[in-house]
């Protein structure tokens, strides 16, 4: 057996459209998510969530990226290895708005 990895459609949001309000980044995810890979491509710094809005996220810098692995650590807090069906990211501008560029998130199931 070989390792298939698949990706979701990748949400994305222009910086210009982002308010200091968290808004939805795209649709729900579909697949259960086993790593998240964000680029901001803002030239302003970004606040990222992706729990519908229950918490406030975290900041992701101008021109910077993160991928994080949804199955590192399974078994804290009843943590499930993946990040639910369902889930909604936000985001918002964190300080000035920016003016060029987009903020993408792609999804690997």
């Amino acid at each position: 057996m070989s390792l298939q990895l698949k990706t979701e459609e990748v949400r994305s949001v222009a910086g210009t459209a982002l308010t200091g309000t968290l808004a939805n980044v795209g649709s729900p995810i579909e697949s259960p998510a086993r790593t998240v890979m964000i680029l901001n491509g803002c030239d302003d710094q970004v606040l990222v969530s992706w729990d519908g809005g229950t918490t406030n996220g975290f900041d992701l810098p101008a021109s910077s990226a993160v991928a994080i692995d949804c199955a590192i650590s399974p078994n804290e807090n009843n943590a499930k290895p993946y990040l639910a069906v369902g889930s909604q990211f936000q985001a918002k501008h964190d300080g000035a708005a920016p003016t060029t560029g987009k903020l993408s998130i792609t999804v690997i199931v």
